[in-house]
């Protein structure tokens, strides 16, 4: 089930936190590391000097990786071809330690181990303000991995000094400086007391198979993969739970207005269909009104227009024709009245024989049936203003 579970839950986002014990204080060291594929990216890195600084400014959502080194952390260099070292490791008291050990090739050993006390000790402090610790290791070992990035003879880690020759590392000894000191590695920068933390990082992602912890009751990996999963599950019931009471709730609103219009439509079915007849017969009643007046008919107005337009000789302005003119103002309660049959006629001319001539000529249209000169005046420039009817 764990290894389902890891598969699923990935720990991309990740805290590491040291913790340096002097005898008289602890200080803390951080960083935040991103996992993006393959590649392991460092976000972020601080420095606080008390548990309760490191408390106040932490994100306590993401898991964390604990380092701790300094007072009560001790770490021996094991030859395995040494007969007292070989003794020394097999009599060594497991059940009462936390340790980390590292082996290289050459059959060197070195181990960071410290009582148990202290971890669990740690480790409850870190889980009664809500973090949420995945792993822990003991001392600096783990910047070992970092060794041939560096490419130096020697790294200053925490408090201590790696020595190393070609890459493989001979000795670890304690430093008498504190003074931090910066190692850059690729495009990152990084103090001596981040360097072991950026180790622990990847030797988590990497497993690297040099490094070997020990087993930590106090801190379980599973139990915060089931807690993961939990809430995960959680969520996606609850997210599932919600789509599906939002599916019915819109179901339901949408059959009840289906069947609300159904009812309404079953009710007035009669009413609505005698509705119908009516306003099918006002259609057909306004539509013969209409057809009768030859107002629908765009030939019906046109010809006159035209008839009108092509007698009017060039000597004669015309200003206004108005077909079928409304008699009064249209008022909404009112039945629109046209002056069917009637088109008045407005202009001027200079040439008043011309005006006879032309209206004459409108006199023999085969559809005029009266011709009436309603107005006729002159100005002092002699131009004659006229306005003609004409009945058809």
């Amino acid at each position: 089930m764990k290894n389902f579970l890891s598969k699923i839950i990935q720990f991309n986002h990740l805290n590491v936190v040291g913790i340096m014990r002097y005898d008289d204080k602890e200080v803390f060291h951080t960083i935040t590391v991103v996992k993006n594929n393959s590649k392991i990216n460092l976000t972020a890195s601080n420095s606080y000097d008390s548990f309760e600084e490191l408390n106040a400014n932490f994100d306590h959502k993401k898991p964390i990786i604990l380092v701790i080194d300094g007072k009560g952390i001790l770490t021996k260099k094991i030859d395995l071809t040494n007969t007292s070292d070989a003794d020394w490791i097999k009599n060594l008291d497991v059940n009462n330690i936390h340790f980390n050990k590292y082996t290289d090739s050459n059959s060197i050993e070195f181990i960071s181990f410290c009582r148990k006390s202290i971890i669990q000790e740690l480790v409850e402090r870190f889980k009664k303000n809500n973090f949420q610790s995945i792993d822990s290791c003991i001392g600096n070992l783990s910047s070992i991995i970092l060794a041939p990035t560096i490419k130096a003879n020697s790294i200053r880690s925490n408090n201590s000094i790696v020595t190393l020759k070609d890459n493989v590392v001979i000795e670890i000894s304690k430093s008498e400086e504190e003074k931090p000191i910066n190692y850059t590695l690729d495009n990152l920068v990084l103090s001596n007391f981040h360097l072991p933390l950026y180790g622990a990082a990847i030797n988590f992602y990497n497993n690297n198979k040099n490094k070997v912890t020990s087993t930590n009751e106090e801190i379980s990996t599973e139990e915060f993969l089931y807690k993961l999963a939990f809430e995960k599950g959680a969520k996606i019931m609850l997210f599932s739970f919600f789509i599906a009471l939002l599916a019915s709730y819109t179901a339901i609103q949408y059959f009840s207005a289906k069947n609300a219009e159904l009812n309404i439509q079953n009710i007035y079915s009669n009413q609505t269909f005698e509705w119908r007849n009516k306003l099918e017969k006002q259609k057909e009643n306004k539509l013969n009104i209409i057809n009768q007046t030859g107002i629908a008919s765009s030939k019906y107005s046109a010809f006159y227009t035209y008839e009108i337009a092509k007698s009017v000789p060039s000597e004669i302005n015309l200003n206004f024709l108005d077909i079928f003119p409304i008699e009064k103002e249209i008022k909404a309660s009112e039945k629109v009245q046209l002056g069917l049959k009637i088109i008045t006629i407005k202009g001027f001319t200079l040439n008043e024989p011309i005006l006879n001539s032309w209206i004459e000529a409108l006199k023999n249209f085969k559809w005029c049936n009266k011709l009436e000169i309603i107005a006729i005046k002159k100005d002092k420039n002699n131009t004659t203003f006229f306005e003609l009817q004409i009945n058809i």
